[in-house]
C-alpha cells in the first residue's frame, strides 16, 4: 500500500506525541532532586486538634503553584508537625511516585523521622492517593471543600489523634471517609513533594519543610512536544485547503 505524505506525517507526528508522553511517564515513575517548587500564597484555615493541642493554623489546597515552571492545580500538606512556609520557592524539592516523603520527628507514625510512606504504609499513603483522585479537582474553587480533602488526608494519617471543631468541614471530610472506605489508589497517580533541602526562597540550612502532595503534571517537554504536533496538523490542514482551493 502507497504511503502518501500525509499519512507519514501523520504517523512521524502521532508516535513522537506518544514517545514524548511514555517519556514523560517514565520521568515521573522514579524519584528526583532538585525541582523547583514554587508555593502561592493562597492556603486554608480551619480549627483542628492533634493530639488534643489545638490549631488553626493553615492547609491545603495552596494556590497558585507551579512545579519546574508547570502550573500545579492545587498542593495539599501530608503531615502537622513540619511547616511550609508561604508564599516561597523551594528549589531543591524531592519528588516521588512511590508515596514517600521527608517527615519530621514530631510525626507519630512508624518510620520517622526520615524518608518514609506518608502515614507510615503503602495503604495509607493509597487511601490519600484515592482521596485526592476523586476529590481534588472537584474542590477547586469552595474553601470547605478544600478544607475537607485537607482534613481527610490528616485523620487518615493520624486516626483519632486528629480531630476537627468546624462542623461544617467535620461534615464534609466524614462524607469523603465514608465514601474511601478501604480503597486506594495507585500512589503513582499524584507527585510526593519534599521541599527541603535550601530552604525556602533559596536560602541556606537545614530547611526541613512540611511534606505535600500535588496531581502528577505532564512535564514541559511533553506540553511543547504537543504543542508542536497540533501546530502542524493545523498547519498542514490548511495548506490543503488553499490547495483544494477551498
Amino acid at each position: 500500500m502507497r504511503i502518501g505524505k500525509f499519512s507519514l506525517c501523520t504517523a512521524v507526528a502521532v508516535l513522537s506525541l506518544v514517545a514524548s508522553l511514555t517519556g514523560a511517564n517514565q520521568a515521573h515513575a522514579q524519584t528526583t532532586t532538585g525541582n523547583d517548587l514554587n508555593l502561592g500564597g493562597n492556603y486554608n484555615v480551619f480549627n483542628w486538634t492533634l493530639s488534643g493541642i489545638a490549631s488553626n493554623e493553615g492547609g491545603g489546597a495552596i494556590t497558585p503553584s507551579t512545579l519546574n515552571g508547570v502550573s500545579l492545580p492545587w498542593v495539599y500538606c501530608i503531615d502537622i508537625p513540619d511547616n511550609v512556609g508561604v508564599p516561597a520557592d523551594y528549589n531543591n524539592t524531592r519528588v516521588s511516585t512511590d508515596g514517600t516523603a521527608n517527615f519530621g520527628a514530631g510525626n507519630t507514625w512508624a518510620g520517622t523521622p526520615g524518608i518514609t510512606l506518608a502515614g507510615g504504609s503503602a495503604t495509607i499513603a493509597g487511601q490519600v492517593a484515592w482521596i485526592l483522585d476523586n476529590y481534588a479537582d472537584a474542590a477547586i474553587g469552595s474553601a470547605t471543600a478544600q478544607e475537607a480533602v485537607q482534613a481527610a488526608i490528616w485523620k487518615q494519617i493520624y486516626g483519632s489523634a486528629f480531630t476537627v471543631q468546624d462542623t461544617g468541614v467535620n461534615t464534609a471530610m466524614g462524607a469523603i471517609l465514608t465514601a474511601l472506605g478501604s480503597n486506594t489508589a495507585a500512589l503513582s497517580s499524584v507527585l510526593w513533594l519534599s521541599p527541603n533541602g535550601n530552604g525556602h526562597n533559596g536560602a541556606a540550612g537545614p530547611g526541613l519543610e512540611q511534606a505535600l502532595v500535588t496531581a502528577a503534571v505532564p512535564e514541559p517537554s511533553t506540553l511543547a512536544i504537543a504543542s508542536l504536533c497540533g501546530a502542524g496538523f493545523v498547519f498542514y490542514g490548511l495548506r490543503r485547503r488553499k490547495a483544494m482551493g477551498v
